[in-house]
């Protein structure tokens, strides 16, 4: 039932009425629009009960051409089926039920929204003829409150087309290119973890940011390495660094009369028995070597290192100073310079200067940071391809990553981008197009991606006196022939039955010589029979 209405009998009390309704018409009379507003029956359905129970003469009409009755009359004690309209409530949407002199009516109801409707559903029901019919509605748009969707309607159906990947939320977070706000498409989208390096790494699963820790004891680049310290800096499986004992890197101070060893990880520089031989002459107990008259006595120089000879005749070293650009030993692209540290060593420094070489990913960048080469992912929309393709913002070259990317559909039909890959779709049905012909009008969309028009400009055989307004595609004018045949008005009394034929209308002689047949129509065209 569409709602109730006050009893048309003075006795009956008046229930609410909660009509939705727009323009209502049963009979005579009509429903104003009160937009779901709960308010007692309205005045005029008083008239319109007597209109659609009694004739222009007072007399009382067949009601059953108006109102199908689900009951009528009274009861077998005399008294009446009901006594308010709220008793007669049936439980279909497009009626209107009353309670009329003791009998329930149901007036069907038409042009008027059913007063349950789904909000979002891109459908409307309204009333026809006292059924619901549900059709298309492009202004019901539905909100799925999703920032990463574009909410729509076609054709009656929900649309949630998916928003472009790397469209920022309004947490903040990003959208995946599939209608789903993520923290992350990319690792490098995780800009609250730590960089990356040796032992760290950044990630992204299932649009969720996390890190992957390489294992303990993983070696960490030369940058982070101190020479001759006796220790290596590796990683703690967690993420950070610690320090192992490692007896091979042992201390080289460049004099003879020491010896260069690690003890359990410390490094030690003690000297030789006193007398061994050396470059100059013999070590002394101090680890000295004696004996030299210049510097070239005391062996060679290397990249961060050069012998001494003192006025006493002792041999020593002088140390670079640290920073010291070493030509050996350099290798392009590891984004490392090799220096002196200023204690006679070579030290690995970063240089985020020295870029690794192309990784043959178009959508990744060639960088340096910390000493260590970096790809990390161009950003989205970063153009990539000899075709015009674009990055997608997670290191991959695709042909799209939303519609403005694809090329321009024709006419009744709109560019899509679905998983990357540009397509069509045809626009919905009645879309504004023109097919380019002359002689249809109404063009519009089909629904199946094309342009088609219906009717015709030009007013052919409408029974007139022209045969000749027929569409002419070819000079885009209304002068081709009607069909033969057709209806036409030759505007002579003395002829019947006029058609064209040609392009000329013309008509049968009218069969005046039997007087029988001859009328005041055709007088002056009925030949004397006296």
């Amino acid at each position: 039932m569409l709602g109730t209405r006050g009893a048309h009998n003075d006795r009956m009390t008046r229930p609410t009425y909660g009509l939705v309704l727009t323009t209502f018409v049963v009979g005579v009379g009509c429903f104003v629009e009160e937009s779901g507003v709960q308010r007692d029956g309205p005045d005029n359905l008083d008239p319109l009960l007597e209109s659609t129970t009694s004739d222009s003469s007072g007399e009382t009409a067949d009601s059953d051409a108006s109102w199908p009755e689900v009951s009528e009359g009274s009861g077998s004690s005399g008294d009446p089926l009901c006594t308010l309209d709220s008793e007669c409530a049936d439980d279909r949407p497009c009626t209107l039920d009353v309670c009329d002199d003791g009998s329930c009516r149901q007036i069907p109801a038409s042009d008027v929204l059913a007063e349950e409707q789904t909000p979002g559903d891109c459908r409307v029901t309204r009333c026809v003829d006292g059924e619901p019919e549900s059709g298309a509605d492009s202004k019901d748009v539905p909100n799925d409150h999703n920032d990463c969707t574009v909410d729509s309607c076609d054709g009656g159906e929900v649309v949630h087309a998916p928003q472009p990947i790397g469209d920022v939320c309004a947490d903040g977070a990003i959208c995946d290119g599939n209608g789903a706000c993520v923290e992350c498409v990319s690792p490098d989208d995780c800009e609250r973890l730590p960089p990356d390096d040796d032992c760290q790494m950044r990630t992204c699963e299932g649009g969720a940011c996390g890190q992957m820790f390489a294992a303990h004891a993983t070696a960490t680049n030369a940058t982070l390495q101190t020479q001759g310290d006796c220790q290596a800096v590796v990683c703690d499986g967690r993420g950070g660094t610690t320090s192992q004992a490692v007896n091979s890197d042992v201390p080289v101070d460049g004099l003879e009369c020491t010896h260069d060893e690690c003890t359990g990880g410390v490094p030690e520089n003690p000297p030789l028995p006193a007398g061994t031989s050396c470059a100059a002459g013999e070590c002394n107990a101090v680890g000295q070597c004696t004996g030299c008259n210049g510097p070239e006595d005391c062996g060679d120089s290397t990249a961060c290192q050069a012998p001494t000879c003192s006025v006493q005749g002792v041999c020593g070293v002088l140390d670079s100073a640290e920073g010291t650009p070493v030509a050996d030993g350099q290798t392009d692209g590891d984004c490392q310079d090799l220096r002196c540290d200023g204690q006679g060593a070579i030290a690995s420094f970063a240089d985020d200067g020295d870029l690794p070489d192309d990784d043959g990913e178009s959508c990744t960048g060639d960088t340096c940071s910390g000493g260590l080469p970096q790809h990390p992912d161009l950003p989205l929309g970063t153009e990539c391809g000899p075709a015009g393709e674009t990055c997608d913002g997670a290191g991959e070259c695709v042909a799209c990553v939303d519609a403005d990317d694809c090329p321009p559909a024709s006419e009744c039909n709109v560019a899509v981008c679905t998983n990357n890959v540009c397509g069509v779709e045809p626009t919905p049905v009645d879309a504004t197009c023109d097919d380019g012909l002359y002689c249809t009008a109404n063009d519009g969309c089909n629904g199946a991606g094309a342009c088609a028009g219906t009717g015709s400009p030009c007013a052919g055989a409408d029974g007139d006196g022209n045969c000749r307004e027929s569409c002419d595609e070819a000079t885009n004018a209304c002068t081709a022939d009607d069909p033969d045949g057709g209806p036409c008005e030759d505007g002579l009394i003395c002829t019947e039955s006029d058609s064209c034929s040609a392009g000329i209308c013309g008509g049968a002689p009218v069969g005046c010589n039997d007087p029988e047949t001859c009328t005041e129509q055709c007088e002056g065209c009925c030949e004397d029979e006296d």
